[in-house]
């Protein structure tokens, strides 16, 4: 419960980007089953942090 209350906080502050650092992308998966419109870049290697870094620039 303090989960969802938390992203849809950040969410209400203004926050729709979020970064996910590790394998997988369990957060990314909960992140937009509470707002489909949010983006989640995941980092699990050199190649996502590239792709995120260049996403977010």
């Amino acid at each position: 419960m303090r989960w969802t209350e938390s992203i849809q906080a950040l969410i209400a502050m203004g926050h729709r980007t979020f970064l996910e650092l590790g394998p997988g992308k369990v957060v990314a998966g909960l992140i937009s089953k509470i707002d489909k419109d949010t983006v989640v870049h995941s980092v699990e290697d050199s190649a996502s942090l590239e792709a995120a870094v260049a996403a977010l620039s």
